[in-house]
């Protein structure tokens, strides 16, 4: 027999082996719980996505996708937008180098 076959065979009989008795100690009586499911929220954090690559971007894309069929939402970006270029200009012209 080939390397391969001795190591392939003796792994695939001790998984089962170890799925076996994991079963085995694994039987609980399950208890019901009951399903409560959470109400559906406007809030969309972005804060923590870094946005890197073509998954990032697609992310932000998303963000803009979603924002633009929730009034509340889309009103937020617009805001936000518009504090952050009021500050990037302030920022600009207040570090300027004075002459």
């Amino acid at each position: 027999m080939d390397p391969a076959t001795l190591l392939l065979i003796p792994g695939v009989l001790g998984g089962l082996a170890l799925a076996f008795v994991l079963r085995r100690v694994n039987r609980q009586d399950a208890v019901p719980v009951p399903f409560h499911p959470e109400p559906l929220s406007n809030v969309m954090n972005m804060a923590h996505v870094k946005v890197a690559g073509v998954g990032g971007l697609g992310l932000v894309a998303m963000a803009l996708v979603v924002a633009s069929v929730i009034p509340q939402i889309g009103r937020s970006l617009a805001i936000g937008l518009t504090a952050g270029a009021a500050l990037a200009v302030a920022l600009i012209l207040f570090n300027r180098p004075r002459s």
